[in-house]
């Protein structure tokens, strides 16, 4: 289902699909465009899924400049209202209700939306940002004795434009601390320990593992679980089910590499691999002549987005932050 929530009076535009992808969205697009008044410019606040964000549809808002799309930062999708509304007609109808059919599904929220726009009503919010952050901020002082923040993420450049940007609400509330890859010892220990209290054995899928995770925290513990998931009861994790964990996780990760890889410029895309691979010679071309002025403007920029870091122990003198990022760069990244 897509939805597009008019924050000033509380009607909606919807459509419903089967599927979610860009070719659908852009057919949204379009009926918002129809439907909305020809003199009016029309401002969408979406979420960062890549859907939103393709190339038709790119091609598709550069052709309709009327149109303007703000997103949310990333996990921050409940700041839109539509999600507001989803939640509603979820409570008010489709956990009220029992369908036979998707056709009967389908029926019941065209016909739930056709009621709701004859008195719609728009959200409003109660509180401001600040006054969130103080009632947040007395709650921590009343139970912890202090207002200590603790925000715990892999995606270091979010967590910098959380609390580095001015026009942020979290502005100075935390200062971003980057820790070094995780121990391999400490890892293993870990996640062999964990194997071995539910009666399995992580066996010489260990050594794979860690390697692939190159101390990543997230993604060494969503190795471990695909691993765990696999692996029988009292035997031992193999070859075999160590190709198999990596398969999935790769397949689970591969439209988020995607995303990325879309968002690159080309100068990026060959820094990225190039560090993914571990190629010598970072700025220079296959010819031998130096680029050095755009790959090191390319690597800067990579840097900042916390998609690389600086690794002396490389030959380009970086790596790739997301482990399974470089996986899917060497192994699965399209060819051009």
């Amino acid at each position: 289902m897509f939805a597009a929530f008019n924050t000033t009076d509380g009607s909606v535009i919807s459509s419903l699909h089967r599927r979610h992808r860009s070719i659908e969205f852009k057919k949204f697009l379009i009926k918002i465009d129809t439907t909305v008044a020809a003199d009016l410019d029309v401002h969408l606040v979406c979420d960062n899924y890549g859907t939103h964000k393709s190339p038709a549809v790119k091609a598709w808002l550069a052709k309709h400049p009327r149109f303007h799309v703000h997103y949310t930062p990333t996990y921050s999708s409940w700041i839109n209202q539509v999600e507001r509304f989803f939640a509603y007609i979820t409570a008010d109808l489709l956990q009220r209700s029992d369908h036979r059919s998707v056709q009967a599904l389908e029926s019941d929220i065209r016909a739930w939306i056709v009621a709701w726009n004859e008195n719609p009503k728009p959200f409003v919010w109660t509180k401001t940002a600040d006054q969130i952050m103080e009632k947040l901020g007395r709650l921590l002082k009343r139970t912890n004795g202090g207002g200590h923040y603790i925000f715990a993420g892999s995606q270091v450049g979010m967590m910098e434009e959380l609390f580095a940007d001015k026009r942020r609400a979290f502005y100075a509330q935390a200062l971003p601390v980057a820790l070094p890859p995780l121990s391999a010892l400490d890892l293993g220990e870990f996640i062999a320990g964990r194997f071995a209290a539910t009666g399995k054995d992580i066996g010489t899928a260990l050594g794979p593992l860690l390697d692939t995770a190159a101390g990543h925290p997230q993604r060494a513990m969503l190795l471990a679980h695909e691993l765990w998931a696999v692996t029988r009861p009292q035997a031992a994790a193999d070859e075999e089910a160590w190709l198999a964990t990596l398969a999935t996780a790769l397949a689970a990760t591969r439209e988020e590499a995607k995303t990325i890889w879309t968002h690159l410029s080309g100068a990026q895309r060959q820094v990225l691999t190039a560090v993914a691979e571990n190629q010598a010679g970072l700025y220079s071309t296959a010819s031998g002549s130096s680029r050095g002025g755009s790959r090191q403007r390319a690597a800067e920029a990579l840097v900042a987005a916390s998609e690389i870091t600086a690794d002396p122990n490389t030959r380009t003198g970086y790596r790739v932050v997301d482990p399974l990022l470089a996986e899917w760069l060497r192994h699965g990244r399209p060819t051009q």
